[in-house]
């Protein structure tokens, strides 16, 4: 029996934790994204060293310059088809050509060389506004300037540098190519895996919070975040699915976010029973019912277990108020996870191609930020140059990266502050690890390597998560190259640390000084953009429901979504704790919660919207009208910078009331109105945060 145990008694528990490994990697990463994303780059650089060792003679130079290639031109986001992918990746040989042969010809005239220098990233910023290959080219050309400087590049290399540019950008190429290919049917099943994995997560966290003899903030918090990261996977099943031409897909898309909308009121219902104080004898029952719930949708089984099913009998027994409440919304949950799996084999996903790029803004709504920024970050370069000489003529092009990449993806000095301040700490602490790392690994040239792709890929996997940490593993990755080189000391990453403090002061003071765009201003018109889609989806709802025409709301409602995570983006210097414009703050969360709010019934009723379900509704016309009204005030009063109006928002009769003219409706409809009465109520409260009178 003891060998028995021995032999097999192990294995259980092991699969056990690998399914656990597993779910916990698919639930922290939706559709394996960032995964897929890290290990393009780190595929892309190994093919590129590997190719240049088989075919070149190469110096430690040639090498690094090949990688660094390889690294920056894997490394952009963009969406296209596979095939533009790769020809954009193609376009990047001639400026980063370009940048390698003047930064090493132009290397003994400093002054020539730095005015060149400044050139090249006003240049590389204002590419930065052309759709599709803008950035990638900008990016390229200012990264292979900055590699000839780190590299020192010499005239006498450059015939044998331009091979290991024309193999790294042909790596890419490749590596691209192959991992765009279509996966749809592979990576549909990741993302439904997540989203399996997250709902069980956030039903832990319900579970966890009714069982708390004292609920406590935290308790609600840890709910609230599982949520969101439910709503996560729900997008990322989204992206999958997007391009899909067929029916059952788009069914497929909406039962999946009628489960998500389901758990989101669930969540509700669980707050209101904690905050209405219930008795932990009341709430009990209601944990027991979701932990039925989380083992059912852990084990995958279609259909749900009797007891999970047989719900109403506790309804019909059990004491009325928010517990009865919260047990109605299991049930929907239920019905919605159980409808939401049923047409997963249905699905056609022959015809998938990767997701086209999104409509193409004008060149006047591009051109004006996109200059500002160009500006701002030539005189913040420039300025991070004169001092990084004046701290070492050798590596002052530390201060000049920094100075460039706190205005890559920032659009106003408030994300330009918080962008600085985090890369220098990630420099700090990178600094501190990379010269232990690197001391410690001193001598051993494949543990160097070996460390220095972890931390490219590690640096690339954690990007999305956290700017800071990304650059923490650069700078150790940094250690390893002065190692690989034989020039590594431990004062030359304190150097690293001074120049890119350096350059993060001097962005910071370009992004406040020059041309700026306040965090304020920029935070105001990313929400007349979020208000302006709520507007045209109200439109296009009323289009559906009382016209009879055919438009896709789900979409719409996902547009929404994707503004909405911009404006939080950029909001974040405004809410973030340290903030000193506390009113401004104040006003900033409670505009975001409404319009986190003002989403959740837009998807809601997208998911329940039926064509012509209200047919020539003059109620819901007018009511609708009303409401396109006050959201097109609120979208001028933003965008003209007024606090007050000349007219005030007009409150009117809920759509409920006047929609429907008396009939009886279904109870998708129902559903509908009610969710339309929310977010009138919605726009109405967006008011008091934005100054405007209500009549």
């Amino acid at each position: 029996m003891g060998v028995v145990g021995d032999v097999y008694g192990p294995a259980p528990r092991v699969r056990e934790l690998a399914g656990a490994a597993a779910s916990r990697l698919v639930s922290s990463d939706p559709g394996l994204s960032r995964l897929r994303y890290a290990l393009g780059v780190v595929a892309s650089v190994g093919v590129a060293v590997g190719v240049i060792f088989l075919t070149l003679h190469p110096t430690p130079q040639v090498v690094l310059l090949g990688a660094s290639a390889a690294m920056v031109s894997s490394s952009q986001r963009f969406d296209a088809t596979r095939l533009k992918r790769v020809a954009v990746i193609a376009l990047l040989f001639a400026p980063a050509a370009f940048s390698l042969t003047v930064a090493t010809l132009l290397a003994e005239r400093k002054i020539i060389a730095d005015l060149v220098f400044l050139a090249v990233i006003f240049a590389a910023l204002c590419l930065f506004g052309i759709k599709l290959f803008g950035q990638p080219v900008g990016t390229v050309a200012f990264m292979m300037f900055f590699f000839a400087l780190f590299i020192r590049a010499k005239s006498s290399e450059l015939p044998e540098l331009y091979l290991a540019l024309a193999i790294a950008i042909t790596a890419t190429a490749v590596v691209t190519g192959v991992l765009s290919r279509s996966t749809a049917v592979p990576m549909l099943g990741f993302v439904r895996r997540s989203y399996r994995a997250r709902l069980a997560q956030a039903l832990s966290a319900a579970v966890q919070l009714l069982e708390a003899p004292q609920p406590t903030r935290a308790d609600t918090k840890r709910l609230q975040r599982r949520v969101t990261r439910l709503h996560d996977a729900a997008l990322a099943i989204e992206g999958e699915l997007a391009s899909v031409a067929d029916g059952a897909a788009a069914d497929l898309r909406r039962r999946i976010l009628g489960s998500e909308l389901a758990v989101q009121r669930l969540a509700g219902e669980i707050g209101e029973l904690v905050r209405a104080a219930a008795p932990l004898a009341e709430r009990r029952p209601v944990a027991d019912q979701l932990v039925e719930l989380r083992e059912w949708i852990v084990s995958g089984t279609p259909a749900p277990p009797q007891r999970l099913a047989a719900e109403s009998v506790w309804l019909d027994a059990g004491p009325a108020g928010p517990a009865r409440s919260t047990m109605w919304a299991i049930a929907e949950v239920v019905d919605a996870i159980e409808l939401a799996r049923r047409p997963a084999e249905d699905v056609d996903l022959s015809a998938y191609t990767p997701p086209t790029e999104p409509p193409e803004r004008t060149a006047a709504e591009k051109l004006p930020p996109t200059v500002r920024r160009a500006i701002q970050a030539t005189v913040g370069c420039g300025l991070a140059i004169v001092a990084g000489e004046l701290l070492s003529d050798q590596r002052w092009y530390w201060a000049v990266i920094t100075a460039f990449m706190t205005f890559v993806g920032t659009s106003s000095a408030g994300q330009t502050l918080v962008k600085g301040f985090r890369r220098v700490v990630g420099t700090l602490i990178g600094v501190v690890a990379g010269t232990v790392v690197a001391s410690l690994l001193a001598g051993h040239l494949g543990l160097v390597v070996a460390v220095t792709f972890l931390c490219v890929f590690a640096g690339f996997y954690a990007l999305s998560l956290s700017y800071g940490l990304m650059t923490f593993f650069i700078t150790v990755m940094l250690g390893m190259l002065y190692s690989l080189l034989g020039t590594f000391t431990p004062e030359l990453l304190l150097l690293r640390l001074e120049e890119t403090a350096i350059g993060a002061l001097a962005g910071m003071a370009a992004a406040v000084l020059v041309v700026p765009t306040t965090a304020t201003s920029a935070a105001r018109e990313a929400t007349a953009k979020v208000l302006d889609r709520i507007h045209q989806f109200v439109g296009d709802a009323v289009a559906v429901l009382a016209d009879g025409d055919s438009i896709n709301l789900i979409d719409a409602a996902r547009d929404i979504d994707a503004d909405l995570a911009d404006l939080h983006g950029v909001a974040e210097p405004i809410v973030h704790r340290a903030s000193p414009l506390r009113a401004r703050r104040s006003d900033t969360r409670l505009s975001l919660a409404l319009l986190d709010s003002a989403a959740y019934h837009v998807r809601a009723m997208a998911a329940n919207a039926e064509v012509a379900a209200l047919a020539g509704d003059d109620g819901l016309v007018a009511t609708a009208g009303r409401m396109r009204d006050n959201l097109r005030l609120l979208v001028d009063s933003l965008r003209a910078d007024y606090g007050q109006p000349d007219r005030p928002l007009r409150r009117g009769a809920s759509p409920s009331s006047k929609a429907g003219g008396g009939a009886r409706l279904d109870e998708r409809t129902t559903r509908l109105l009610d969710h339309l009465d929310r977010l009138d109520a919605t726009v109405t409260g967006l008011a008091r945060p934005l100054g405007i009178r209500i009549e």
